[in-house]
């Protein structure tokens, strides 16, 4: 063999032998390198009061130890970043008068270009109040005597302490106001005949052009009549004063009468020799009760009311307190709901009911529970808290400590954070899929919980119908006349409590009479034969392709005969007519007709029957 030849069979075999041939068993084999994604460690959601700058920090790390880049970024252009590139950075988030979520991605990439990202939701709560319309007090209802001038008296408060402007207006033009701009304007009224009532409307509007409206019903007798007696007070809920002071005590009533008797009963005091002054002008007046408080060891709360009678002798009164403090006896009382309870993912106040004798140091409010909640005003007197979203109900301890110079008191009660129900299914079924003028359409939501529809609309289109009733729960409409056959859709839009949306259309056609009419026949084969005092039953095949039939009827006014019994009805897909008649008109074999009355919707469709009279 040529040497050459040897020597390459040679290395061939060796390379065999190098490179397979190996069993099931065999470990050997070329390792081929993955490359892993890196690792992100971050909480997914968090809960923070809008406005704030806060630093987050992600755990990054690349399981194959390779460099890795980072990269932040927000769904809103109102977030920034201190950097956009470490593990860390402080994202700067907007004020927000309503709560608002805003999502934050930060994505990881290895120097192998393998990437993983990982989105944080973090909801904002609100921490712009949104600016609150005027309050206004005004009565109701007021009576007085035409020709007189009375005084109207309004008080009006700002939530915000904002500017207030006022403004009284009357659609009548016979009433004249001294200053329609001002809270307590002289108002003359026009002489009447009869009772005549009146509507007047006083708007606030404060610096931020939030109005508010609020009307009295001003009702106007004849001069020599005498108005319904009524008064209306001006008292706050509470006076506070110190044990053994000087107190004076004020408040303002307005009434439409004469008033004979003003009384202060301050007899809760015992006996303090109060002095009443008393300063009316128009029909408001100003009284004034000065007393000695009593000497107390112990702070108290005294139940007080302002009296007046009319010269008709109808009494009015109202109520108030007050409160007596001692300064050196320190008192101090809590008192909260023993629970509460909270929607998931809401936001709420609790104001706590304190009594105390000296001002107040401090305010804490404190959670305990696993679940985490926030709360935005810890030490403020109400508490606004927030809840995140729950898998369950979760009830923890919300504890309330309060601080008065040295003595500290804490109250604890239940806070239950209520989950969410899971939104169920909700479908529309319709009563008729073609429909003839007259006929009505239905449309009724079906669901096993109505409560989680939150909004909802009815939207008819291309073909407009008439006699339209809407709800949550269903739909009416009544077909229209149109030409030859039209189609008409129903659209049902509603939002569930989670907020998905869901939308569910019901296409009808609608049919011209005659399209109508061609789609109904009944099948008379032959002449019913009818014999004298003899009942008969007949049945015809009927058809019906699209079901509009409403009912039947049977005419029998152009009859020569007159029928002792004449019914028609719908069996089983059959016209079945019962005749009966006694004696002929016509004593020989003749025909009859009668007409069957298809009705359908705004139609009636008469068939006409022939029928065989045989006299034998």
């Amino acid at each position: 063999m040529n040497k050459l030849v040897l020597m390459s069979l040679l290395c061939f075999c060796i390379l065999l032998t190098a490179c397979g041939g190996g069993s099931d068993s065999d470990k050997g084999g070329v390792t081929v390198a993955v490359n892993n994604a890196p690792i992100i460690d971050i909480a997914s959601t968090q809960r923070l009061t809008a406005g704030q700058s806060v630093t987050f920090t992600a755990d990054i790390s690349d399981p194959d130890g390779d460099a890795i880049t980072v990269a932040w970024q927000a769904d809103n252009v109102d977030v920034s970043f201190s950097t956009t590139t470490g593990t860390s950075t402080t994202i700067s988030f907007p004020d927000v008068t309503t709560e608002q979520v805003r999502e934050i991605t930060i994505t990881a990439t290895d120097s192998k270009g393998k990437s993983t990202k990982k989105i944080i939701i973090v909801t904002l709560g609100a921490s712009i109040l949104s600016n609150e319309a005027p309050i206004i007090s005004l009565p109701e209802n007021q009576e007085a005597k035409g020709g007189d001038s009375i005084v109207l008296v309004a008080t009006v408060q700002d939530p915000q302490d904002d500017n207030v402007t006022v403004e009284w207006r009357s659609a009548n033009n016979t009433i004249v106001f001294s200053d329609t701009h001002s809270l307590t304007p002289t108002l003359t009224l026009p002489e009447v005949t009869s009772t005549t009532t009146i509507i007047i409307t006083l708007i606030a509007t404060d610096s931020q052009n939030n109005s508010s409206e609020k009307t009295l019903l001003l009702t106007i007798i004849p001069s020599d009549g005498e108005p319904a007696p009524s008064v209306q007070f001006e008292l706050t809920d509470r006076f506070e004063t110190s044990s053994g002071g000087v107190t004076t005590l004020t408040a303002k009533f307005t009434s439409n009468v004469e008033i004979t008797a003003i009384n202060w009963d301050l007899s809760a005091l015992g006996d303090v020799n109060a002095s009443e002054e008393n300063t009316p002008v128009n029909n408001v007046t100003t009284t004034n009760v000065t007393f000695t408080a009593p000497s107390l060891t112990v702070a108290k709360a005294y139940a007080i009311s302002l009296n007046v009678t009319t010269l008709s002798g109808a009494k009015f009164s109202a109520d108030s307190q007050v409160f007596v403090a001692v300064d050196n006896v320190m008192t101090l009382d809590i008192s909260l709901a023993e629970s509460y309870v909270v929607d998931e993912s809401s936001t709420i106040s609790i104001t706590p009911e304190i009594t105390h004798s000296h001002a107040i140091s401090s305010y804490l409010w404190q959670w305990s529970s696993d679940q985490e909640i926030t709360l935005s005003t810890p030490t403020s007197k109400i508490l606004s808290l927030s809840t995140p979203s729950v898998d369950a109900d979760i009830t923890g301890q919300l504890s309330f400590t309060v601080t008065m110079g040295t003595l500290t008191k804490t109250i604890v009660t239940d806070l239950t954070i209520k989950n969410e129900p899971v939104t169920s299914e909700v479908d529309v079924v319709v009563s008729r899929l073609v429909a003839v003028e007259g006929q009505t359409i239905k449309l009724s939501v079906i669901t096993d919980n109505f409560e989680q529809i939150t909004a909802w609309s009815w939207e008819n289109l291309n073909v407009q119908g008439v006699n339209i009733k809407e709800s949550k729960t269903g739909y009416e409409i009544t077909a229209p006349l149109v030409q030859g056959q039209q189609n008409m859709s129903i659209v049902y839009r509603a939002t569930l409590s989670d907020n998905t949306t869901i939308q569910k259309v019901a296409n009808v056609t609608i049919l011209s009479k005659s399209m109508a009419r061609s789609s109904i026949d009944i099948k008379v084969a032959s002449v019913p034969v009818i014999k004298s005092n003899v009942e008969t039953v007949v049945e015809f095949p009927f058809s019906d392709s699209h079901g509009l039939v409403d009912s039947l009827s049977l005419d029998t006014n152009n009859t020569f005969n007159s029928f002792e019994k004449a019914e028609v009805s719908l069996v089983g897909g059959k016209v079945v007519l019962v005749l009966k008649i006694g004696d002929f008109s016509l004593p020989v074999d003749h025909s009859d007709y009668v007409s069957i009355l298809v009705k359908l919707g705004a139609h009636e469709i008469p068939f006409v029957i022939e029928l065989a009279m045989d006299s034998d």
